[in-house]
Formats: C-alpha cells, structure tokens, sequence
C-alpha cells in the first residue's frame, strides 16, 4: 500500500512589479505563487509502511471458511512464511501427557480405530527411541492373525487449518523367525515389510503414509534393517484431516506383518515427525490501540481524503476486497475489528460518503479503481486514523497477488 502524490488545486498567480522606463533598460518582475492549500501525509502504525501491508489469509484464526478463504484479515509488516516444527520423545517419560507411543499387536492391518495398541511403552522404551543408536523397542506376536505393532501420538501444538505438510521417519525392523530369540534388532533374522499409515480424522480411518514392502518374509539378506521415510506429501494434499481439533494430535501407526505361524516382530530404533505449518501471528501495524495509516492535512484548507487501486482486479484478483473504515482515535475498536468493519457488505456505496467508525467501503473489482471518499472535511492540522481489513470472497490463487492502493484530495 503506498502514498500516491496527492491531487491539489495548485494556483499560479501573475503580478505586475513596476515597469521601469529608461533609455537603456527595462525591468519586469514576476513573482510565482503556489500555496500548499490542499496536501496530507501518511504515518503508518506498527511496522507497517507504504510497501509493507500483508493481508495473510493463510491464518487459520482469522480463516473459519470451510472453503478455506480468509473473511477478516488484519494487516501485518511481513508476509507469512512456513516454518518446521520436529517432534520426536526427547524427554517423554510414562505416563506420558504429550506424545506418547504404544506397543502390542493388532488384528487387522490397519484397524479401524486410532486406540490400537493400547500398552504405552515404559521411561526405558521412551529412551530408547529418542535417538538413531543401540536403544530399541520390540513387540511380538506368535498368534496367527496378529500384527505386531506401535501407535505412535504427537501432540502438534498447531492449528489444522495451519498444516501445509508433514515428514514421518521412522527407523525399525520386521523380522520373521520361528526361534523367538532371534526377534531382536540386529538378529540375523531375514527382514519383513514394516508399513506407517496416518490417522484421519475427518475420514475416521487410516490413511497409508509409506513403507517398505519386502514382499513376504523369508526372502531377504540376513540382518535386513528396514528404515521407512515418508517424506511425501499426505495423498490427498488435505493436511487438517489428519490433526486432531480436540486435542491436537497426529497419530501415527508402524506395522509389522502377521506370520501363519512362528513369531513376527516389530523393532523400532528412533521415529519423529516434522510438521510444516503457517506460524502464529504475533505482529500486526492494527489493534485496539494501533491503527494502520494516520492521515494528517498539512495544508491550509480543509481538505476531502479519497482512495482507490491504481489498477483495476483481474482474473483469480477479483475475489479480492479491501474494507476501509475509520478509527476511533486511539486505535480500531475492540480486538482491532472495529464496529462491524469486519462486515461482509459494508453499507458505504456512494461515492462521496466516507466511512466511519460503524460502517465500511469496499474496493472490490467494480469499485477498484473508482474514486471514493474516505475522510470528509478534514481541517488544517487534524488527523484521522483509516482501519483495514483484506478479505477473499471465494478461491484466489495462492502466493502474492500485489495492488498499489492510493490516497489522493478530492478526486471522487
């Protein structure tokens, strides 16, 4: 958002010095005169200035839509980026309030519940699995019909709607033998499939997330260590179904293979889960006690303040709308909304009415580029504070999509 020069009515004004007569020289004096008579400057609040107001819809409290578009966006100095937050069980001891991992056997692959296996490892199997080095857990099973398995829960401190990707790893071992004392990491037992799938929550089922299939025990090296990384992003690309909006959790489920007979085991040596997310906000230029711009006339008449986009909203752009309504004085109103500046339709539609703190203007793609007041009759020396907010009616594209909006006197 930038100050664009300002429009005034600039007056020149011709006067006629004295004409001097002489033989030999004529003098003829001119004077220019430009009064400032109509002129005003920006001040911008926070870290806010002419070329740093981001309307982040990406914030997933201010974003309730379904369709996942932002209805009242604040502005903000910076534009959101992502961020990866690493959670793994380093220090996690028993009973666990946080992440938490479960070892014991299944029925079937995967179950229909996100609760299977319920028998949380102990502070021994915690440290064992902080860390790629000799500690591991085991589970086992000699029952035909069984899974070996571990349900792994990370407590992700993150709104769902904020998740834009996730990266599980997990480094273990299946193992098929008919000797129980080689159901242990580092046996010379052949390798075995050893399979992750992730819970979601929308779909109350398990999703496949990634694996490593041998295609049936008995078939490879001795000593096969299998490590699963699934770096991938989740099938469906729709990363708040598998974050739990009760309690926030992301539950992951490692499985080994059931055998006819014998013993088949489930070692795990380290796992930990990556989750890429918009961050919380924590810097607004809008607020209660802050706005964003402060217009000031410095001229010597009262002046009318009007505003409109150098250019006019195209394409996925005009979905876009900026609301303008004026501040109270000391900031926006309550929690920085305003009084119904947040409102879907704001009721200011002509021209040459301007805004104030119980209603709203819109700039939409019919309105962009048309004048339309937003301070009337300012006086010489007085202020008045403008409010924002950035709203998406329906899918824009994704990454920035730039307008220069601009202030101007009497243009509309």
């Amino acid at each position: 958002m930038k100050q664009h020069a300002w429009v005034g009515v600039f007056i020149l004004v011709l006067i006629l010095g004295p004409i001097i007569h002489a033989a030999t020289t004529a003098t003829t004096l001119f004077v220019f005169n430009v009064p400032t008579n109509r002129g005003h400057t920006i001040t911008y609040g926070g870290n806010c200035n002419a070329n740093r107001f981001f309307f982040n819809e990406t914030d997933a409290n201010f974003d309730p839509d379904t369709d996942g578009n932002g209805t009242k966006v604040r502005p903000s100095p910076v534009r959101r980026t992502t961020v990866t937050t690493d959670y793994n069980y380093v220090p996690i001891t028993a009973p666990s309030t946080t992440h938490m991992a479960s070892g014991g056997f299944i029925t079937s692959n995967p179950p229909g519940d996100n609760n299977s296996p319920t028998g949380e490892i102990n502070n021994a199997g915690y440290g064992n699995i902080e860390a790629d080095d000799t500690g591991y857990v085991t589970r086992e099973t000699s029952t035909d019909g069984q899974y070996p398995a571990f349900r792994l829960t990370f407590k992700a401190l993150v709104h769902p709607g904020r998740v834009r990707d996730f990266n599980f790893w997990v480094k273990g071992q299946g193992t098929f033998a008919e000797n129980p004392a080689v159901c242990a990491a580092g046996s010379t037992s052949p390798g075995y499939d050893l399979n992750a799938y992730v819970w979601n929550y929308r779909t109350g089922v398990y999703d496949y997330l990634d694996g490593n299939n041998m295609g049936g025990y008995n078939t490879e090296p001795d000593g096969q260590v299998i490590s699963a990384l699934a770096s991938q992003k989740i099938r469906n690309g729709i990363f708040s179904d598998y974050v739990s909006t009760s309690d926030g959790n992301i539950t992951i489920l490692v499985v080994g293979n059931r055998v006819p007979d014998g013993r088949s085991c489930l070692t795990v040596d380290v796992a930990s889960l990556g989750v890429t997310h918009i961050p919380d906000a924590t810097d607004y230029c809008q607020s209660e006690t802050l706005a964003p711009i402060t217009i000031t006339n410095v001229g010597n008449a009262d002046i009318n303040v009007d505003g409109n986009f150098s250019s006019a909203f195209s394409g996925a752009d005009t979905n876009i709308v900026l609301k303008v309504w004026q501040g109270t004085g000391s900031g926006c109103g309550t929690d920085g909304n305003g009084m119904g500046g947040w409102q879907k339709n704001c009721g200011v539609t002509i021209d040459t009415n301007a805004p104030n703190v119980n209603t709203c203007r819109n700039f939409n793609e019919f309105t962009a580029t048309a004048g339309a007041r937003l301070i009337t009759r300012l006086p010489t020396g007085d202020t008045n504070q403008l409010c924002f907010s950035g709203e998406f009616d329906a899918f824009v594209n994704a990454g920035d999509h730039n307008k220069v909006f601009q202030t101007g006197s009497d243009f509309s």
